[in-house]
């Protein structure tokens, strides 16, 4: 565990005996619960899972039966806008820290906390995809005086009882979520998400012009039974019932968002399907697995649409203008999502409304066939191949995170 310190607070105020004796018992249930899972359970698909993440079934709903605020990133507000005056400590609990999209997304919470006077202090853990370890941590936060925490939950549903241990002793826990679970309003304040019906939706859209409305596409998925890509293949397939020339062939097919097994899986595909005119990908990372399978077979590369990564962007780059050139289009791979989220936890700690979306329609970051320069492709060659450049971490912070 390291900390990041803002300052040093005098006279930090000690928890009520009632309350750590009623967290205490809740800590032995979140123990217990823990205890049914094997450490490391989602470390495989670290940022991936859950920067595809998932409280789409649990947060459909507010207690009152209200739905989700549904919004885009220009709806977004200042913290200075839910930030209070009485002085808090923000714990962040990461379950898996230790790739370049966690790595992004430290350092932009952190960033965005530096922004807010009355955050003292901001306290950072990462479970280093142990099951027993993010349970841990979500205790020792509320046990360091935490006054909001943001967890990104890679150990999944045996969080559940020490996150409803934080809500209990007065702790704002906000989740930038996997399909976990758990109840809004007792577990969790917000849940934040990008929504993947969108997502498919914009994807869609961006094939149907770049084909005229005509074409065979497959759909390149993630892990088995993730819920979001078969979300995301339900907002294609709205978008091509209204297209009858568009046909979505094969997807979402399993990829586990791994290099190798896409390309095995669109080898496959390839093989099967004479005629593929487009390829939609839920993981830009993987996607640079299709295009190899495509060299290797021969065929010439086909319009994709994925979300965006560096490698891809240069890979792109490195082919514009020649032969081998293919056309591109990225939604943003929201490393700043985690920016709402501490926005959310810090507007319930203060005791304010936070007015900001809790689901997140992403537009496109990138695309190869606009004239508008601020769709340009995108590539640092500069930075390791798995940077994410739809980051709202400046050139010089993400040059400083990759010790450039």
């Amino acid at each position: 565990m390291s900390h990041e310190m803002r300052r040093t607070r005098p006279g930090r105020r000690r928890m009520p005996l009632r309350v750590i004796a009623a967290l205490l018992t809740l800590v032995a249930l979140a123990f217990a619960a823990g205890c049914g899972s094997s450490d490391g359970d989602d470390a495989a698909t670290g940022g991936a899972a859950t920067g595809s993440g998932d409280a789409r079934t649990q947060a459909a709903a507010t207690p009152d039966g209200d739905a989700p605020a549904v919004g885009s990133p220009d709806d977004f507000v200042s913290i200075a806008d839910v930030c209070g005056d009485e002085p808090i400590t923000v714990g962040v609990a990461d379950g898996y820290g230790a790739n370049s999209w966690r790595k992004i997304s430290r350092a932009e919470i952190e960033e965005e906390a530096g922004r807010c006077d009355a955050i003292e202090e901001v306290i950072y853990t990462d479970a280093q995809g142990s099951t027993q370890k993010a349970i841990s941590d979500i205790n020792g936060l509320v046990s360091q005086g935490a006054d909001a925490i943001v967890v990104l939950p890679d150990a999944g549903p045996a969080l559940i009882p020490a996150m409803r241990a934080a809500m209990r002793a007065g702790v704002k826990v906000s989740l930038l979520p996997a399909d976990i679970g758990g109840k809004l309003g007792q577990d969790y304040v917000t849940a934040v998400y990008d929504s993947p019906e969108s997502n498919g939706r914009t994807w869609a859209e961006w094939m149907v012009k770049v084909l005229r409305g005509r074409g065979d596409v497959v759909f390149l998925g993630g892990t088995p039974g993730n819920p979001a890509s078969p979300l995301e293949a339900a907002g294609v397939r709205e978008v091509f019932d209204r297209n009858p020339g568009m046909r979505l062939i094969a997807g979402p097919v399993d990829t586990n968002w791994d290099v190798a097994q896409t390309q095995r899986v669109m080898a496959g595909l390839l093989t099967k399907h004479p005629r593929i005119d487009g390829v939609i990908s839920d993981y830009g990372g993987s996607t640079i697995g299709a295009l190899r399978a495509f060299e290797a077979a021969g065929r010439p590369l086909v319009p994709i649409a994925t979300n965006d990564f560096n490698e891809l962007g240069c890979e792109w780059t490195a082919r514009d203008g020649r032969d081998g050139r293919f056309e591109l289009a990225t939604v943003s791979s929201r490393p700043w999502l985690v920016r709402p989220a501490l926005r959310h936890a810090v507007a319930a700690a203060a005791g304010k409304e936070d007015p900001e979306p809790s689901v997140i329609e992403l537009p496109l970051f990138e695309d190869s066939t606009s004239s508008d320069a601020r769709l340009a492709v995108q590539c640092d060659r500069a930075l390791p191949p798995d940077a994410i450049l739809s980051s709202q971490l400046d050139e010089a912070a993400m040059s400083k995170l990759f010790g450039g």
